[in-house]
């Protein structure tokens, strides 16, 4: 059974298409995937992260529980509210997850880990306790808002009473307080500035609209993973798991080998794989030229040897596409991407572009426009169609349509001079035609050539073919 959140229908009111994530029924955009990304690093926007576990432990052995259980050290956290970073190993030195743990007094902390992992990582937690004097207890009555931006804090400030205000405003960086009814981090996702406010369940959906009220945008879990991507950080499952340790997952430094005398679960299996040598390390790339990084695509050095891209997206904010890959520690600063063709059909009848439209004739100088199986294939899973309007008026080249997935984005270009007689208004709520049936359902649009035939310049099948095959 799918779970929700108290802000289900908060959602829904904003338009929001949904989708399934670990179990949870989330929005995967409102809109425009692309305008939330930059809304976020231009202004602010805000997240419902409220499937996240939160785990609150108390007990007068806590700190030694959580010494042994972590790879991190929360004996550094000195101050009530600091938080620390740190990844929950298994025997073998292997991340059951990463994690955040605030410090909140001697005999008390709490934890924020991942959805996903719930039930296997309250299972390690309880299982770990041992003789240790712990209690732990799931905060399920809490739900959680992570308001991220330049001006988030701001925005979010300007909705607390007057004696609040200067509490917030004096949290420093990765550090959490309860201030009134709210838990307010200064943590977050996005390698943006802002809060993660855990709130109370019956209170979340107001909060949540005073928030949109004060300007705040609604984003979703695409926006929120390429803004991650953006920033170099880890995704639990995608750039690492239990079979991969921090050392090879670019989390080294949430590695507390000092003191000496401080043992933790994998301790002694990270200090083999170093002694060993020769350990992978996560990178990140940027692609020159044309096409999109996707994960599990193969990394080519220049010696010979290989790495494996572990997330890949279209970035809106470099207008490129960027990955991370673990490959061998000795890359270099160039590396190549095997980006596979495949096409599994061109349509002899169809013509085309270089910039992968497909254009059919239906008579009477209108002629329908899409994109090709090649480029819904590098794509990946549409979320979002941008149709033009009827009676819009193209020239050659001209931007028209806007194509987005969880990984990229894309405009549609008019493939000739005319004008739109038809959109497919399917699209709207059915992106995904485009994915399933690029050259029937998944049509865009319909244009009136101006000159019936210019449609003799564009590409056959068998040229447009060779010019994606040298991409």
């Amino acid at each position: 059974m799918t779970n929700r959140t108290v802000l289900y229908k908060n959602h829904l009111e904003a338009g929001a298409k949904m989708v399934d994530f670990a179990g949870w029924e989330m929005p995967i955009h409102y809109g425009s995937q692309m305008e939330e990304h930059h809304h976020v690093r231009r202004t602010s926007g805000m997240f419902d992260v409220s499937h996240m576990v939160v785990v609150d432990l108390r007990g007068a052995e806590v700190r030694a529980y959580l010494q042994w259980l972590l790879a991190n050290d929360v004996a550094r956290l000195k101050e009530p509210g600091k938080a620390l970073y740190s990844c929950m190993l298994n025997e073998k030195g292997g991340v059951i997850d990463d994690l955040i743990v605030y410090y909140l007094a001697d005999d008390f902390y709490r934890i924020v880990v991942n959805a996903g992992t719930r039930e296997k990582d309250l299972k390690w937690m309880r299982d770990q306790i041992g003789t240790f004097s712990v209690e732990l207890s799931e905060r399920d009555d809490l739900a959680m808002i992570a308001v991220q931006g330049p001006e988030a804090r701001d925005r979010f400030m300007g909705l607390l009473a007057a004696d609040q205000v200067a509490e917030a405003e004096a949290l420093k960086a990765f550090f959490g307080a309860q201030i009134g009814d709210y838990f307010i981090a200064r943590t977050g996702y996005t390698g943006e500035d802002g809060f993660e406010v855990m709130v109370p369940n019956d209170a979340a959906p107001a909060l949540w609209d005073e928030l949109m009220a004060a300007g705040v945008k609604p984003c979703g879990l695409g926006a929120r993973d390429t803004l991650r991507l953006e920033a170099g950080m880890n995704l639990y499952g995608t750039d690492m798991d239990e079979s991969i340790s921090p050392l090879e997952a670019g989390l080294n430094w949430t590695v507390a080998w000092e003191p000496v005398d401080r043992d933790f679960m994998g301790r002694k299996a990270l200090s083999l794989l170093k002694q060993k040598g020769g350990l992978r390390k996560l990178v990140g790339l940027v692609l020159e030229g044309r096409g999109v990084l996707r994960g599990h695509q193969t990394v080519l050095l220049p010696d010979g040897s290989q790495g494996e891209i572990t997330s890949g997206t279209f970035s809106p904010t470099l207008q490129r596409s960027v990955a991370m890959a673990r490959v061998p520690e000795a890359i270099g600063d160039e590396c190549e991407v095997e980006i596979p063709f495949s096409m599994s059909e061109i349509p002899a009848d169809l013509k085309y572009t270089d910039s992968h439209e497909w254009v059919r004739d239906e008579g009477d100088g209108v002629v329908t426009i899409g994109i090709t199986d090649h480029a819904q294939a590098l794509l990946g899973d549409l979320v979002f169609v941008e149709v033009p309007e009827v009676g819009a008026g193209f020239t050659e080249g001209d931007p028209c349509a806007v194509v987005e997935s969880v990984k990229a984005a894309s405009d549609v270009y008019a493939p000739l001079e005319g004008e739109v007689v038809a959109v497919n208004e399917e699209l709207a709520d059915s992106p995904e035609a485009i994915n399933d049936s690029p050259y029937e359902n998944g049509w865009i649009f319909k244009l009136k050539l101006t000159d019936p035939d210019s449609l003799e310049s564009l590409m056959d099948a068998d040229s447009y073919a060779d010019a994606a095959a040298e991409e």
